[in-house]
């Protein structure tokens, strides 16, 4: 339920800074998980509930830390029954 905290957590993030944050159950449709980005990250995976309302998962970086996303885990993922957001993190340079 980012949408009823999300200024909650965007205080809580601007404080303490943590490398990947992972959200399930964020309610969040696909046309609006990009307004509900903490600052400083970005959406690095997620999955939407199209068929159903709520539940829906979410994994966000710092922006600086680069990823990929794992279209073959998160290719699986089914309303209600099995929802992911898989990334791989890219090295360091």
């Amino acid at each position: 339920m980012i949408r009823k905290n999300f200024i909650e957590l965007e205080v809580h993030f601007n404080c303490i800074q943590y490398f990947i944050l992972v959200f399930s159950e964020h309610w969040l449709r696909k046309d609006e998980i990009q307004f509900y980005n903490p600052n400083d990250y970005y959406v690095a995976s997620s999955f939407c509930r199209t068929d159903h309302i709520h539940g829906s998962v979410s994994v966000f970086l710092l922006n600086y830390n680069k990823s990929t996303t794992i279209d073959k885990v998160n290719d699986l993922s089914l309303d209600i029954h099995a929802e992911f957001g898989a990334v791989k993190l890219s090295e360091a340079n």
